[in-house]
């Protein structure tokens, strides 16, 4: 195996879990680390509360970048996000865990998604046009054929 250049960390379950992802990291990668927890498959919770803790625990130190969707972030960051201040506030929030950089994302505002990247206390949003696409098959399946 070749030198690893990067580690991104999503689903993990439990604590030894972490602790191994966390040791794996700080060998491999320490200055790289990207953590994303999928804190929800749909509608399905996947992160539970001491996974969670001990990721801010052992993993945030540790990352160079903590990603978050906005929705998860009362989750994460105990913070309810709905506007830019919101998104700043997760993400200052995310970083005093002990990571360097957070990104937080998808927040629907106006037909617009917002973004905020805070690195280091340098905080950058983008707004992004919002498109969706509408797959009538898979919301109102009994609408898609008509007799």
């Amino acid at each position: 195996m070749g030198s690893v250049a990067a580690v991104r960390i999503g689903f993990v379950s439990g604590d030894d879990q972490v602790t191994l992802c966390a040791s794996f990291s700080r060998r491999v990668a320490p200055q790289t680390t990207v953590v994303a927890p999928s804190v929800r498959v749909g509608t399905t919770p996947v992160l539970d509360v001491p996974t969670r803790d001990a990721m801010r625990r052992e993993l945030f130190p540790i990352s160079r970048v903590v990603v978050a969707r906005a929705a998860d972030c009362p989750f994460l960051a105990g913070l309810e996000v709905t506007d830019l201040e919101g998104l700043r506030s997760a993400a200052k929030r995310l970083r005093e865990f002990g990571t360097r950089a957070a990104v937080v994302a998808g927040l629907l505002v106006r037909g617009r998604v917002l973004d905020l990247v805070d690195d280091d206390g340098e905080v950058v949003a983008a707004r992004h046009r919002a498109r969706f696409r509408r797959r009538a098959s898979r919301v109102w399946p009994e609408r898609t054929r008509r007799r």
